[in-house]
């Protein structure tokens, strides 16, 4: 049996039964048209996935705890409203 490939066509590993042999290691592979440098993070959920390069992961880090800081925020002031007040404020605004 062959190599067994990724749909983005880079370094993969051959089969060898229940055993499973690298191939290459450390070196840049191509997943779905997205290269991936050794030492590179991956994230992945249910919504997708990202490559973060190893030059930036500090500053990803710095804004997704921003994001967060800024979505628990909104949340809270959400939380807060009143929303038969918003209802009158809007009904009052569209009257004039």
């Amino acid at each position: 049996m062959g190599a067994a490939t990724a749909p983005g066509r880079g370094e993969a590993t051959r089969s060898g039964g229940d055993t499973v042999m690298p191939f290459a290691a450390n070196v840049a592979v191509e997943v779905d048209g997205v290269c991936v440098m050794p030492g590179d993070y991956l994230y992945a959920d249910a919504s997708g996935a990202v490559v973060i390069p190893a030059a930036s992961l500090h500053w990803v880090i710095d804004e997704a705890i921003d994001i967060e800081a800024e979505d628990s925020r909104f949340a809270e002031e959400i939380a807060q409203e009143d929303p038969a007040a918003m209802r009158r404020r809007d009904a009052s605004s569209t009257e004039r």
